[in-house]
């Protein structure tokens, strides 16, 4: 009972075990190194392409076989022609005009007076020389045949062929070429005289030539003044018409100097006016 009465002892609770440490967390091993890639083996390099043959030369054509040689035909008997008439002479016909061309030589011409068998030139052209009008003197028409009938009656011959042919294309005006050198002096030419048959002032053919044909002894045509009274004319010597100086105030006044030996010559002659 008395050990009733006690109380029994309770026994100490068994300390608690220390916890285990924990172990420490494996270090992580280090990730293996990658390794490099391997390098790319270059290409293969192309092998170079096969050169090509050269094309065979092509053989020459073979050379033709010359043709056979033909034969002759038989030899004709000459065929007798009767005699032939002989060619009637034909007329000689005028010398073709033609264009000479623009550019004037450099220096001044030769005289014609020291060549006086100077051969006609061509036809020098109005329009390379140049004519103006003013005041009396108008554009007109070529004159007519009755009018050129007219002056050769009063001469007495045909006019030359080239101062015609001229006025037909040039009836009168002024050159923008009118200086003439005539030895060591010049003839500056007013203007071409006209022909219209109407002797209407002193620059028709006609009117123009009374003056030195009276002071002359003979028909002439005056064919351009200088203004002052002096003027240029046709003159028949020889049986040619040449062209002459004839000065109104010389002391013989039927004088006349050589300019021309021809009215074509005397257009080859025409120059600017130095002054």
């Amino acid at each position: 009972m008395a050990n009733q009465g006690s109380r029994t002892a309770k026994k100490p609770a068994a300390a608690k075990k220390p916890a285990a440490a924990k172990k420490p967390a494996a270090a992580k091993k280090p990730a293996a190194a990658k390794k490099p890639a391997a390098a790319k083996k270059p290409a293969a390099a192309k092998k170079p392409a096969a050169a090509k043959k050269p094309a065979a030369a092509k053989k020459p054509a073979a050379a033709k076989k010359p043709a056979a040689a033909k034969t002759l035909a038989a030899a004709k008997k000459p065929v007798t022609s009767p005699a032939k008439r002989p060619a009637e002479p034909r007329a000689k016909q005028p010398a073709a005009i033609h264009q000479r061309p623009t550019r004037i030589p450099p220096g001044p011409p030769p005289s014609p007076s020291k060549i006086p068998g100077r051969s006609t030139p061509a036809l020098r052209r109005a329009t390379e020389i140049g004519f103006l009008y003013g005041g009396l003197l108008r554009e007109r028409p070529a004159p007519t045949a009755e009018q050129w009938a007219r002056i050769e009656a009063r001469v007495g011959a045909a006019l030359p062929a080239d101062y015609k042919a001229f006025l037909a294309t040039q009836n009168g005006g002024i050159p923008l070429l009118p200086w003439v050198s005539v030895g060591d002096e010049g003839f500056l030419i007013e203007c071409l005289n006209y022909v219209d048959g109407a002797e209407a002032d002193t620059y028709d053919v006609e009117k123009a030539s009374r003056r030195p044909s009276r002071h002359i002894g003979e028909e002439v045509v005056a064919i351009a003044p200088d203004g002052s009274g002096d003027q240029l004319i046709l003159r028949r010597v020889g049986g040619d018409w040449r062209v002459e100086w004839w000065r109104h105030d010389a002391l013989d006044p039927g004088a006349t100097e050589p300019v021309a030996a021809s009215f074509s010559a005397l257009l080859e002659l025409l120059e600017p006016d130095p002054n």
